[in-house]
């Protein structure tokens, strides 16, 4: 090819190139495999679950527990907030992540009297599944205390007692 033949070639590419330049972006294509994955051994077979939030606290809570780990060590928080009716319905509500994060535990609560005797006065289990849990009763008056009982497996979680038409 003569120098004047390439030289117009390269003119002519220039020309292409240069007049293909518009305000209007070209559409960026992206691919991804989809071919069908096995987890390897060091994975867990079933799907992580989103990360937990723990709910603001609301104006109405009567108590709330929380469970949380900072750098490996657990901590909870549980706190009475104010006195629930005698014989009014209340819900307890609440979630967890397991320690794997797969939903293969539960956290146990239980509400006591907040007093020296401490008196059993409710329970019950949340599935850290990410499905939550929701139980209502009526309570007695007077004082009570919402706490985890059980949270083996559980690297976070939060049960609250609140007004059942709230």
């Amino acid at each position: 090819m003569s120098k004047r033949s390439r030289a117009g070639v390269l003119a002519a590419a220039l020309v292409a190139v240069l007049s293909g330049c518009t305000a209007t972006p070209a559409p960026v294509v992206s691919t991804t495999d989809a071919r069908p994955t096995t987890p390897s051994a060091s994975e867990p077979a079933s799907p992580s679950l989103p990360p937990l939030s723990v709910p603001e606290v609301r104006d109405d809570e009567i108590a709330r527990s929380v469970l949380s780990e900072t750098a490996g060590t657990p901590t909870v928080e549980s706190v009475i907030s104010d006195v629930p009716d005698a014989d009014a319905q209340y819900a307890v509500e609440g979630d967890c992540r397991s320690d794997a994060g797969t939903g293969a535990a539960t956290a146990a609560w239980a509400i006591t009297r907040a007093d020296e005797s401490a008196e059993p006065i409710a329970s019950g289990e949340i599935p850290c599944d990410g499905s939550g849990s929701l139980s209502t009763l009526p309570l007695p008056g007077g004082p009570v205390q919402l706490a985890f009982t059980r949270t083996d497996g559980v690297s976070v979680a939060w049960v609250r007692l609140i007004p059942a038409d709230g």
